[in-house]
């Protein structure tokens, strides 16, 4: 062969194997990652409810959680993103990127710190990652406000004392704002109201909210609970009785609509307490609820009932709500399917408002449910400020106000509530005995003077504990 065919050849040949040698390293290179596959791991993991096949343990401060989705992607094996969906309250998507990894056979483990991008919230976690399983564990989780808000909370024992109230100008005959003695000054329940005194029955309104409402509420509060902790790491902890309510000498149950004489008993005490001064005898005082409250039996609220979380300076609460309706069914010796009960409400969240409660319009034709009707029944801007609320938080206020710790709803929330009550009216008139009279002397002079209410706040009226809870 000629000088120049040789060197071709030998042309071909280098051309050859370097052509294999980069193929080779190629493939040596794309393999070569420092645990399993990219490919195998990155996925979204999920153990919601209805996911059959649960790949993801997650963990919130050492409780397990449930019914809940994360992304996991890898390109390289060197660092991950990471993405949780509604685990941190208030945060509905929240990123993690770029998140060192350390990879053996198996499996990559990896750890960090977080900030909620909403919430402020941070925290710390951990995990690892293998094919067709996720695990995290979320730790030292601190909400934002949590040094300020985070406490143990007592209810606020029921006292009298002087504060502010309508008082008459002699002069000119109209009511100006004062103060005025022998008042009720706290309950369990908190409320406070402004408004145009020279309104139409101004006076009354205010009473009723501030004295009457005040008054009986705390009643009922101090009966069902004790305490509230609002946790650095975004639950709420309630220690609450199921222990049966009662009013006056009368337990609930022994209400009987039909029953004169146990009705006549139960409208004198109401009487009382409503209709009269204090200094006539009547008003709640603190021998009554020491009356109804002694001996009974309270208990804390399991982790995961409800959350809590900082958001412009407002303070939501968030509500697990199947956790809840299963606990009440397990309270009253029933058994639920949580899975059930998860899924259904994973999909009514996932819902459109107005189909949502287009189906139930639909379903209420054939059940004619009272409930379900009173549900159908609200205007469709309260139906999606509702739906909302327990879907991303109710927003609330916590007020610090001379030892008192406030915790309350104000005019926009309480609103679609009364639009709710206004409809009940039927409902409520059809009450034995007294359904007329606290329709026409309550309900309907709220209902329409709340338009010209200029505010109105009600909530929970709390001491602090000494210690803070973490």
């Amino acid at each position: 062969k000629s000088r120049k065919q040789r060197m071709m050849k030998k042309i071909s040949i280098l051309l050859i194997i370097s052509f294999i040698s980069t193929a080779c390293l190629l493939t040596s290179c794309s393999e070569d990652y420092p645990g399993p596959d990219p490919v195998d791991v990155t996925a979204n993991y999920s153990n919601k409810f209805s996911n059959p096949n649960s790949n993801l343990s997650l963990y919130y401060s050492g409780e397990e959680m449930l019914g809940k989705s994360v992304d996991f992607s890898t390109v390289k094996g060197e660092t991950a993103n990471i993405t949780l969906y509604d685990i941190i309250p208030g945060e509905e998507t929240l990123k993690l990127v770029s998140i060192p990894l350390i990879g053996n056979d198996t499996s990559y483990s990896f750890s960090g710190n977080g900030t909620g991008n909403v919430t402020g919230a941070t925290f710390n976690y951990n995990g690892y990652v293998e094919k067709g399983k996720l695990t995290i564990n979320l730790t030292n989780i601190k909400m934002g406000n949590s040094s300020q808000w985070a406490h143990s909370y007592q209810m606020s024992e029921l006292t009298y004392g002087t504060k502010k109230y309508p008082v008459r100008n002699k002069e000119t005959g109209l009511y100006e704002w004062g103060e005025e003695a022998n008042k009720l000054t706290a309950t369990a329940l908190y409320t406070d109201m402004d408004i145009n005194l020279q309104v139409d029955n101004a006076v009354f309104l205010y009473a009723t909210i501030t004295d009457v409402i005040k008054g009986f509420g705390g009643y009922m509060i101090a009966q069902l609970l004790q305490s509230v902790d609002i946790t650095s790491n975004g639950n709420i902890v309630a220690y609450y009785t199921t222990d049966e309510v009662q009013i006056g000498e009368l337990k609930i149950s022994e209400i009987d609509m039909d029953n004169k004489e146990a009705m006549s008993q139960l409208m004198t005490f109401i009487m009382q307490k409503l209709y009269f001064p204090v200094e006539m005898g009547g008003g709640f005082t603190a021998a009554d609820i020491e009356a109804v409250t002694t001996g009974r039996h309270y208990t804390s609220s399991s982790q995961g009932l409800a959350y809590w979380y900082s958001k412009d300076g407002l303070f939501y609460i968030k509500l697990n709500i199947p956790a809840i309706i299963v606990k009440s069914m397990q309270d009253k010796g029933k058994n639920v399917d949580y899975n059930l009960i998860n899924t259904v409400t994973d999909a009514l969240l996932k819902s459109n408002p107005s189909q949502l409660q287009s189906v139930l319009i639909t379903i209420n034709k054939q059940l004619n449910n009272p409930i379900l009707s009173l549900i159908t029944e609200i205007d469709d801007k309260d139906f999606q400020a509702i739906f909302v609320w327990i879907k991303n938080g109710i927003p609330m206020h916590l007020d610090n106000v001379n030892g008192h710790t406030y915790i309350y709803a104000d005019k926009s929330v309480l609103t679609p509530f009364i639009n709710i009550l206004a409809k009940m009216i039927p409902t409520l008139e059809a009450i034995p005995t007294f359904g007329e009279l606290l329709v026409a002397g309550y309900v309907k002079p709220i209902i329409e003077a709340w338009p010209v209410i200029k505010t109105v706040n009600i909530g929970l009226d709390t001491q602090k504990k000494s210690e803070t809870k973490h």
